[in-house]
């Protein structure tokens, strides 16, 4: 990424929300983002998803310019690039575990025999084999998280945009979340970035990048300083331990979840893919 720029328009006039943004993160990275409210993260996620056109600068996602993709274009790097994970998952509630995943899978044209046997793999391999035909209500929120898991792998993307991932877990589903996605960079070549409050997660990925103001902070030594920690209002004692916290969302609410509720249910399906879901049932 070189110079990215974002603004939104509206009566009061022109907001910045992405100042010359300026980074790296090799193909099959793992990188945090953090900050405070209104920084900036979700516009960014936005951006590198192909939910927002690039208005100002570069972005390359291996060899793809999203700042020269089209709506159809986009629609289609979303399909087949990228893999998002929600914090408030995004299922379908009147599908089942499988069905959610084959969803994706479906929208790419894959046979009905093919795709149940892809999302039946997928499901076990988050640990979900016996899950398979269980409504999203009948599951745990880290169930439901590792489905959610499962779908955005479902089209073999090569960058996975996590927002907020822990957010609605418990510590114990938190971990068991984190754990997972983890594996994913060098088990299934993929770029991961997350998006989140904890210091925990945050002190884990291999790169760190801060955001304030819609800019990037220059990183400390260890990546991340007291200091802004207390301003996200995360405790340091976290990062030093490896730790999670439950409910990772900052109070007052948010912009992850202005994310999240673009991906909600249907909604997250149309984002993703610019296309309307075909019945999965025969």
């Amino acid at each position: 990424m070189r110079g990215l720029s974002h603004r939104y328009r509206g009566a009061q006039g022109s907001l910045t929300v992405l100042d010359n943004l300026s980074f790296d993160i090799p193909a099959g990275g793992y990188a945090a983002l953090t900050g405070p409210s209104g920084a900036g993260k979700t516009t960014l996620l936005s951006v590198l998803g192909g939910l927002e056109a690039v208005q100002d600068g570069e972005v390359r996602v291996g060899d793809c310019d999203l700042a020269h993709l089209g709506g159809d274009e986009l629609a289609a790097y979303r399909r087949d690039t990228v893999g998002f994970v929600f914090q408030h998952f995004g299922l379908l509630e009147t599908l089942t575990a499988a069905e959610n995943v084959e969803l994706a899978r479906a929208l790419s044209g894959v046979s009905l025999r093919r795709r149940r046997s892809e999302a039946h793999d997928l499901l076990g391999a988050v640990g979900l084999r016996d899950r398979q035909t269980h409504l999203p209500h009948q599951l745990s929120g880290g169930e439901r998280q590792r489905v959610a898991i499962a779908r955005a792998l479902a089209n073999h993307p090569t960058l996975l945009l996590a927002d907020e991932p822990t957010g609605n877990l418990d510590d114990r589903s938190a971990q068991m979340v984190m754990g997972l996605l983890e594996t994913l960079p060098a088990e299934r070549d993929v770029t991961l970035v997350i998006v989140t409050h904890n210091a925990g997660i945050a002190g884990r990925a291999s790169i760190r990048l801060a955001m304030e103001d819609g800019r990037l902070d220059t990183p400390d030594p260890e990546g991340l300083d007291q200091r802004r920690l207390e301003r996200e209002g995360l405790d340091q004692r976290g990062l030093e331990a490896g730790g999670f916290e439950a409910g990772g969302s900052e109070a007052g609410g948010s912009e992850a979840g202005d994310f999240d509720q673009r991906g909600s249910e249907e909604a997250s399906h149309r984002l993703m893919t610019g296309a309307e879901a075909p019945p999965l049932r025969p």
